[in-house]
């Protein structure tokens, strides 16, 4: 049976979401983007995970030489994570193109157009985040909206014409959660700006003293929370977290491996497969354990910490 998607209420479809949900693969909704009817020769495969008022969780496959169009953009901040492949990505009003690799991410604000590229000869898969909402009134785009702006069609002028970004080379710390790698306020105002992350602008945090885990955060802004946590194998029995709890709706997905997580207040224990997630109501106390003989690789997306 395959799983059908409502925007902002998948997979629940009643209230409240008050319990943990294991997101099995037959619970993932695809859909495809832009639908065949609108007649275009050029498409992306996406995967509902999880969407909700709050968060909503997906991964998307660009086949080789694809791209995803018409122009894409949202009523939240937008992150990717490369999970296979490189992705190129260009926002077609300011031109601004960026190639993002596997395990990087792009940052994109709220309103910022996209058009996504694979100019490779290998599938392109990417995890895609939005907070608060993915869409206010409409769903996706069926027109072109925005500026083209590329050499053969406004060429280099109009781009001339925006702000540059101030740029950085700030490394981060704990204290800059909440506003990495720009805080959202400031990021909003330039809409027409990609934020690229590569690993080396990941920021990167020691969860835990006794039983310490390393997470690296691509986003953490005032609508949500993007880490990849890093569990690694071996030691005193099964490596574990420790207790973790959050102020908002949380969700693992698990790119590789199979990761175990209890429920210490219900008792209840999960494991969940690579390309499967785990839906974590906010308040609700886990603990995550490694049973596998390698590195688990999963991602940690929250509204907060």
């Amino acid at each position: 049976m395959i799983a059908k998607c409502t925007f902002q209420n998948h997979p629940y479809t009643e209230e409240p979401r008050d319990k943990p949900i294991h997101i099995t693969r037959d619970m993932v909704a695809p859909f495809i983007y832009p639908t065949p009817d609108l007649g275009m020769d050029y498409s992306d495969i996406s995967f509902v995970y999880l969407s909700t008022n709050e968060i909503t969780c997906t991964t998307y496959d660009i086949s080789p030489g694809g791209r995803f169009e018409p122009p894409d953009y949202h009523a939240g901040d937008e992150v990717y994570i490369v999970l296979e492949g490189k992705l190129t990505m260009l926002n077609t009003v300011s031109g601004q193109v960026v190639d993002v690799h596997a395990g990087e991410g792009l940052l994109m604000p709220m309103g910022a157009v996209h058009v996504g590229y694979n100019f490779t000869q290998e599938k392109v898969r990417t995890m895609a985040v939005l907070a608060p909402k993915i869409f206010a009134e409409q769903e996706f785009p069926t027109d072109t909206i925005g500026t083209y702006n590329v050499l053969n069609a406004k060429g280099k002028k109009e781009f001339d014409n925006f702000a540059k970004y101030p740029g950085t080379n700030y490394m981060g710390n704990i204290s800059d959660l909440g506003a990495w790698p720009v805080d959202g306020p400031t990021a909003r105002e330039y809409p027409q700006m990609f934020h690229y992350i590569p690993e080396s602008k990941k920021l990167m945090v020691i969860n835990g003293q006794e039983n310490p885990l390393l997470m690296k955060f691509v986003v953490s802004n005032d609508f949500m929370q993007v880490a990849e946590v890093v569990i690694p194998t071996g030691g005193k029995g099964a490596r574990m977290s420790e207790p973790c709890r959050h102020e908002g709706d949380a969700v693992y997905y698990i790119h590789k491996g199979t990761l175990s997580v209890f429920m210490t207040e219900t008792r209840e224990s999960y494991q969940i497969g690579d390309q499967e997630a785990l839906f974590i109501p906010k308040g609700m106390e886990y603990q995550l354990f490694n049973y596998e003989n390698d590195l688990i690789t999963a991602y940690f997306c929250a509204v907060k910490l």
